[in-house]
């Protein structure tokens, strides 16, 4: 967690320097203890990006990275068709957005 991010992402300025997957983890169990969150650092790589979500019943994206926010939404989409995935649709940092536009389309709900 950066400093940056504590104005559009859900972290607190006492999180910065963790691992974003811990911070949110803890903050989803401040909301509601009883949801169950396994959160995972890892590096994704192309063609098997898929393979972590396999046995979950959401797959939520949360990457920084535009290039890689679009892999990771392709391939879940072709290769996981059945499992519901949000997005969330930033603006690589160049202008905050206090606009929230939904986009909801069978299994897959963006955020914008």
């Amino acid at each position: 967690v950066e400093e940056s991010n504590l104005d559009r992402q859900y972290y607190f300025f006492d999180q910065i320097g963790r691992l974003k997957v811990n911070a949110l983890r803890e903050n989803i169990h401040k909301i509601d203890p009883s949801i169950k969150v396994e959160a995972i650092n890892l590096k994704l790589k192309s063609g098997s990006m898929e393979e972590p979500f396999k046995e979950v019943d959401v797959v939520i994206e949360a990457l920084d990275n535009a290039e890689t926010k679009a892999s990771f939404i392709e391939e879940i989409l072709l290769k996981l068709p059945d499992k519901p995935l949000i997005a969330a649709s930033g603006v690589a940092g160049y202008w905050r957005s206090r606009e929230d536009k939904n986009f909801e389309n069978g299994q897959f709900i963006s955020l914008l």
